[in-house]
């Protein structure tokens, strides 16, 4: 596992991927959600994994619990709202 700021992130998994057009709209929504979290002092660990998730996931925003698929979409507003509504205090999100 690396603890990486915002910035560190943008190079790894936007930057380093020039031709990506998913990229930059997952990032966005990304800071989105990290901005709402910091808002509502909302302390929690994001995991972004790439490789993690089958092919049918890729440029999705995932939640599970356990091995369930929570919710899973393009939209990482839709994906939060689904896991919290769902009971998941705190999702953990994945990409």
């Amino acid at each position: 596992m690396h603890h990486l700021r915002m910035d560190e992130i943008q190079v790894r998994c936007v930057e380093h991927f020039p031709i990506s057009t998913s990229r930059p709209e997952l990032i966005k929504a990304f800071r989105m959600v990290v901005d709402y979290l910091s808002i509502t002092k909302v302390t929690c660990d994001g995991w972004l994994d790439g490789s993690f998730h089958p092919s049918e996931y890729s440029d999705q925003w995932v939640v599970v619990q356990g091995e369930r698929l929570i919710a899973a979409d393009t939209d990482a507003h839709n994906v939060f709202a689904i896991a919290r509504a769902k009971g998941i205090e705190v999702p953990f999100w994945y990409t």
